[in-house]
């Protein structure tokens, strides 16, 4: 057990050359110890996203099953690939990416708000990735409130549980001023949904608090502007921050 987990160590830190590849790596190790192996799979996540990982993982059973019972394994053609996707995207940008970037400007007009939460800690100069979570529960009874709540709305349940997150915010930091960043699969199109790739972008929603307002007033904000953020999904996050021409803090994600 002790060498095999060594060895699925030593392939999850070993570093992705991205100029030359792969950027995919398959192991398969036997397991003395028993009568298996261990399947073990590493993706660069510049060609894979969430999504992916469950189109992958939905077709390599697929094909195992197959094999297995001995019958043929034919997975369905697909309609599109990724690179007929990357041109689409080149193209779209060029006939759309007018109306977009007008939109993202102007909801990133002025100066952008910093969350400055409490902390007992100093923040480093430059951003790491140290940090720790903490997990919990919500019970089914306050699920089904929050749900009525969306129901009532008019609002999906993800948008009632941004606007509570960015009231919490709020109390916190006495911030009227909120960015919140939520990632979008990026698949509009339906020939897009078992493709293999990185599609997934970046959503800034912001929205302006009033401490008088009643929280379904705020909820219905937070609707709109999150509707609208989805119809100007497929403008690229990294293209938004380059048109805002802000100067960098190294110790803070850009928006």
């Amino acid at each position: 057990k002790q060498v095999i987990e060594e060895v699925i160590s030593q392939e999850t830190g070993r570093v992705f050359e991205l100029t030359s590849g792969p950027l995919i790596r398959l192991t398969l190790i036997e397991d003395r110890s028993g009568d298996g192996y261990i399947f073990c799979l590493v993706m660069h996540h510049i060609i894979s996203d969430g999504w992916s990982m469950d189109v992958l993982q939905k077709e390599l059973f697929t094909l195992y099953n197959h094999f297995k019972s001995g019958s043929p394994a034919v997975l369905p053609p697909l309609g599109l690939q990724y690179k007929d996707y990357a041109f689409w995207e080149r193209s779209e940008l060029e006939i759309r990416s007018s109306l977009s970037k007008d939109y993202w400007r102007a909801q990133f007009s002025g100066e952008l708000p910093v969350l400055a939460l409490p902390s007992k800690g100093v923040r480093p100069s430059i951003k790491t990735y140290n940090s720790s979570h903490v997990s919990g529960f919500v019970s089914v009874d306050t699920l089904s409130l929050l749900k009525a709540v969306s129901l009532t709305n008019g609002s999906t349940l993800f948008m009632t549980v941004l606007s509570a997150v960015k009231v919490l915010l709020y109390r916190y930091s006495g911030q009227e001023d909120l960015i919140i960043g939520t990632p979008v699969a990026g698949r509009e199109h339906g020939d897009l949904q078992d493709q293999i790739g990185f599609y997934v972008n970046t959503l800034a929603l912001r929205s302006s608090i009033d401490g008088e307002d009643r929280f379904m007033d705020f909820l219905s904000s937070v609707r709109e502007t999150t509707l609208l953020g989805y119809s100007h999904q497929s403008y690229p996050f990294d293209r938004l921050v380059e048109d805002l021409d802000i100067v960098r803090d190294l110790s803070r994600h850009p928006v």
